[in-house]
């Protein structure tokens, strides 16, 4: 048996419609954390969080309006544009991902520099590195030629892969939990810069 939709407004709890709202609005918020937290994405973010708050916003007015409910739907409807507004217009407040890094595309020599200028003020803290630099790690010239311990090393050491040594630099932890070395917190950009400088001035 159908029931008249102004009827089924006065059964319904406030609760539960405020629940409806919500949780439209969580959706959204997880659209948004899905977009933001993926590269690829990036340049489609706004034009998507705005799509999201049209669809939550267009979906609370159709539900409303169909309950017949005036009083819940106008109080409702603000409290969910408003939100809505706010994960268009400041998208950072909801999005608990860290901003992808802009990504600026270098020459052959900038990215040489950069692989320099990380290796001096970073890795030679720790590494020697042609004869000078830290002893709390292991002498990286020696490690390229193959003549420290594997004990030494992670298990899985393959210093003269590139793309091992970048899965190292990038997070040791991940690929070997005993790594002593902490996560020096590089962009993609940057450990590319490192490994491109290792491979031709210290390997």
């Amino acid at each position: 048996m159908s029931m008249n939709p102004n009827d089924l407004a006065r059964k319904l709890p406030t609760g539960y419609l405020l629940g409806f709202g919500i949780i439209s609005l969580l959706l959204a918020g997880i659209a948004v954390y899905v977009v933001s937290s993926h590269v690829a994405l990036k340049a489609l973010e706004f034009p998507l969080i705005g799509a999201i708050v049209v669809v939550v916003i267009a979906i609370q007015a159709v539900v409303f309006m169909h309950l017949g409910s005036r009083k819940v739907y106008s109080a409702f409807f603000a409290y969910g544009a408003f939100l809505a507004i706010l994960i268009a217009l400041a998208p950072e407040w909801v999005v608990t991902a860290a901003p992808a890094p802009k990504v600026i595309k270098l020459s052959a020599s900038q990215e040489m520099a950069m692989g320099q200028q990380i290796v001096t003020q970073t890795c030679t803290s720790c590494h020697t590195i042609n004869g000078s630099g830290g002893t709390i790690g292991p002498n990286l010239n020696k490690v390229f030629a193959g003549q420290i311990s594997p004990s030494i090393l992670a298990p899985t050491s393959n210093p003269n892969s590139p793309t091992w040594l970048a899965q190292w630099i990038s997070d040791p932890a991940n690929v070997w939990t005993g790594a002593k070395m902490p996560d020096l917190g590089l962009s993609t950009q940057q450990v590319h810069a490192v490994v491109i400088y290792l491979d031709a001035h210290v390997k």
